[in-house]
């Protein structure tokens, strides 16, 4: 309690779970998922949001009325599974091809960012627990 009687005026407005919940609702996935580390407020709080859990894409959203325009996940289209999403094809011919499509390898510097255990947040944060 002592820490919060010291934090200034701006940044303890940062402590309002509805303004704070508004605000990752607008910022970018990765941004979120890395602020999660902040501090134990904002990872109980992205944890227990079903908005922020839909937004995150760990739960499916729930339905407003009449959308049904689907929503990418921006981050696995920009660094995992981009390859993998359906093109347009120009051709009339509908059989896959599968000897062309050519897998870039990943580089290792990445690779190990991914692979480490402390940035495994992500599924800490999809836990039920």
């Amino acid at each position: 309690m002592a820490n919060i009687e010291r934090m200034a005026e701006p940044h303890r407005i940062l402590l309002t779970t509805e303004i704070l919940e508004k605000i990752f609702l607008y910022t970018d996935m990765r941004s979120v998922l890395t602020s999660a580390r902040v501090s134990k407020h904002w990872h109980k709080l992205i944890k227990e949001s079903y908005e922020l859990q839909a937004h995150l894409f760990f739960k499916p959203a729930l339905s407003s009325s009449g959308t049904t325009k689907r929503l990418r996940n921006l981050l696995l289209d920009s660094d995992l599974w981009s390859i993998f999403y359906r093109q347009e094809l120009n051709t009339t011919r509908r059989h896959a091809s599968y000897d062309r499509l050519k897998l870039p390898f990943m580089d290792a510097a990445k690779e190990d960012a991914y692979l480490r255990q402390e940035a495994r947040n992500w599924d800490r944060l999809n836990s039920n627990s």
